[in-house]
């Protein structure tokens, strides 16, 4: 049997739920070549948007929140200059890196709004 029809097999017993996870998960990425095309989160969520059901609006709502909390993380390493981790890159692929140091979140908002009422 050659690979993709091997990962094909593992993945149908993986989504039946025949096989533990543990077991198999290690054994598709054995499988899988060394170097994929693209880690992106950021690539799978468009890949996404076309797929209509209730499990991919659950997936793209996952992967929608871990997009966010890569940009803020992004943006509070920006903002203390530290250099970018290779993971968060892969991350947000197609998105721009070089973050604005004018850029605030809705929390630094909420903040200067709050402190802006109570002197009123």
């Amino acid at each position: 049997m050659d690979r993709p029809a091997l990962v094909d097999l593992l993945i149908r017993h993986l989504a039946a739920g025949s096989l533990e996870t543990e077991h198999l998960l290690p054994a598709i990425s054995a499988l899988l070549p060394d170097e994929p095309t693209s880690l992106s989160k950021a690539g799978l969520y468009e890949s996404l948007q076309e797929q209509e059901g209730e499990a991919f609006e659950r997936l793209r709502q996952e992967l929608e929140r871990d997009l966010v909390k890569a940009a803020l993380e992004l943006n509070a390493l920006a903002h203390q200059r530290q250099p970018i981790p290779e993971e968060r890159r892969r991350d947000l692929e197609g998105f721009p890196l070089q973050v604005p140091l004018s850029w605030r979140s809705q929390a630094d908002g909420l903040a200067a709004l709050q402190r802006a009422v109570s002197l009123l």
